[in-house]
């Protein structure tokens, strides 16, 4: 025990390559699942002076922001390649990706370097800090099949295949129930990470509209047009604030207020999907049905927050533009 006690070993699949002292610039692993889908992606800029070398990163590491000085040319010079070659341009050929895939940062060196893919999918995309109440909402594990570590390196890629199987622990699950599973855990995590993205909207849309209503009163607008503005600007919010109230717990804000104040739609789902991702094998008729009951309960939620951007929005919107003040942003 204590400080001698031995580590345990590294849960994944292991890959472990070498960047000779000439190999410059950025190293990109990508993983792809047997459709051919794209679903997690890892990037980092070669470091270091071509010493020994040294441990490389595990494939874990946080998001990457890459270099904010040099991407506007790339984007400048990805437009112009796209107008010159038209619509069979290369982007056609691209892999599909994971809807909640997001780059993340991969530390390398010259010489040898260990990547570790933790065999999982993105997980839901959730505002940060939210609260839940004993979920889990980390990625999705990989059912069994044939996996490819895409690496790019310099001007040399290589494609390593990687098979993930069952566990051998459980012989009485079958390929088709772990598949079963996996398709029920991404509905949900497609679903939560859909309602977040609405809650992101409405907060953004509310901050917006406050702050509109009172840049006409501090720039001397006429009383009647700041009346008017601040009028729908508490209507909307209103509305807002009740949409938003339904699909997440407002008043948590500690890691016990899941235990002071019930769970909303969110945490509903998330709890759902810790359920789902985390057993092992078919998932059980009630699951089943407790998604399609909470599907039922936050698509009215979304298709109203829809209404409301296409109507009182925009009603605001217009209402900004003949005070000569500017429209509301959404939230993208």
């Amino acid at each position: 025990g204590g400080d001698r006690a031995p580590e345990n070993a590294t849960a994944g699949a292991i890959l472990h390559y070498w960047l000779g002292p000439d190999v410059e610039g950025e190293v990109e692993i990508e993983v792809v699942d047997p459709s051919g889908l794209v679903i997690r992606e890892f990037e980092g800029e070669i470091e270091g002076d071509g010493g020994d070398g040294g441990d490389g990163s595990e494939g874990d590491g946080d998001s990457d922001e890459g270099d904010s000085e040099e991407a506007p040319e790339d984007e400048e010079e990805d437009e112009d390649s796209s107008e010159a070659e038209g619509p069979e341009g290369p982007e056609e050929d691209e892999d599909p990706e994971d809807p909640n895939l997001e780059e993340e940062e991969l530390e390398v060196a010259p010489g040898m370097n260990r990547f570790v893919w933790d065999l999982r999918y993105p997980g839901p995309d959730v505002i940060d800090g939210s609260r839940f109440s004993l979920a889990y909402t980390g990625g999705m594990y990989a059912p069994p099949g044939r996996y490819t570590l895409r690496v790019e390196a310099g001007d040399q890629e290589f494609e390593v295949p990687v098979t993930v199987g069952p566990d051998p622990r459980k012989p009485d699950v079958t390929a088709a129930d772990l598949r079963a599973q996996f398709e029920l855990t991404r509905q949900v995590r497609d679903r939560l990470t859909e309602v977040h993205a609405a809650i992101r909207e409405i907060r953004s849309i509310r901050e917006q509209t406050e702050a509109y209503a009172r840049l006409a009163e501090e720039t001397d607008r006429p009383e009647s047009v700041v009346e008017a503005l601040e009028e729908q600007a508490e209507s909307l919010d209103e509305t807002l604030k009740e949409m938003e109230e339904s699909l997440i717990q407002t008043k948590s804000e500690s890691g016990q207020d899941p235990i002071n104040f019930p769970p909303k739609l969110d945490d509903q789902l998330a709890y759902l999907y810790s359920h789902v991702t985390t057993s092992y094998g078919r998932p059980t008729g009630g699951a089943q049905e407790r998604f399609r009951d909470l599907v039922q309960e936050t698509q009215p939620v979304l298709d109203r927050l829809d209404g409301v951007v296409a109507n009182e929005v925009q009603a605001f919107n217009r209402a900004q533009d003949e005070a000569g003040i500017g429209a509301c942003l959404l939230y993208t």
